[in-house]
């Protein structure tokens, strides 16, 4: 495929491309500063063609926020409120399963579940959460709780991670969402969410999950006080 480029530095990201090379961390950042977006955008589609050809995907899903009472109160979060707050809301199992009902005729193919660290719930909550899901939905892919809240999951139970892991896949637990990353990087932890987990704990959970079998992506809340180079950092942390 030949790409003509306004921006001629272009042309050796997409030489690395072609030659399924990876990009350095310099390439990263230059891809962030270059004003061809058309010649940065067929890069970008050539890469997209050689994996999947001309198709696209989308999931049809169900989004269950079961709590937004979090112990964590991060300085970027609106959602987040705390016990006796005005709007502060969780739900009762009985009230997830009405939700799910709600939609039942509905082509959901996958239920989304993520809330905030809330102390008046249980471990059993969560287990009595996967089964309700799993017993309404059986053929919905199960995506539920980042790294954050296994963590804490882990805490509430008394139980290593690989165990917490391992009771949660039993309930039904197919697949982690990859929030809770933001940006995999200590000053901005210390600035945004000091009371959050941070990228080390974050990824040595996710080697764990991927261990049991579970597979996750991973987010990059961007755009608030960090650098392009801790965002190429977050990329590169992340693909090693």
């Amino acid at each position: 495929m030949d790409i003509s480029f306004i921006d001629k530095r272009l042309e050796g990201i997409y030489s690395k491309v072609l030659n399924k090379s990876r990009l350095s961390k310099e390439d990263g950042i230059y891809i962030y500063e270059t004003h061809d977006l058309i010649g940065l955008g067929q890069v970008a589609n050539h890469v997209r063609r050689s994996l999947h050809g001309n198709k696209a995907f989308y999931i049809y899903n169900q989004h269950l926020n079961y709590t937004n009472v979090c112990k964590n109160r991060c300085r970027f979060c609106a959602y987040a409120r705390d016990r006796k707050e005005k709007g502060a809301y969780t739900w009762s199992i009985e009230e997830i399963e009405k939700r799910l009902l709600e939609r039942i005729d509905e082509p959901v193919n996958e239920l989304h579940i993520v809330g905030g660290l809330n102390e008046d719930l249980s471990f059993d909550y969560f287990i009595d959460l996967l089964k309700t899901v799993k017993k309404v939905r059986p053929n919905a892919t199960i995506k539920a709780f980042t790294s954050v809240e296994i963590d804490y999951l882990s805490t509430l139970a008394g139980l290593s991670i690989e165990q917490t892991i391992q009771q949660l896949k039993q309930a039904g637990l197919e697949m982690m969402p990859g929030g809770g990353a933001e940006i995999l990087n200590s000053r901005i932890h210390k600035e945004l969410f000091p009371r959050k987990i941070g990228h080390e704990r974050w990824l040595e959970i996710v080697k764990a999950v991927h261990k049991a079998g579970i597979k996750t992506n991973a987010t990059m809340l961007y755009g608030h006080i960090e650098t392009i180079e801790e965002r190429v950092d977050h990329l590169i942390t992340l693909r090693q």
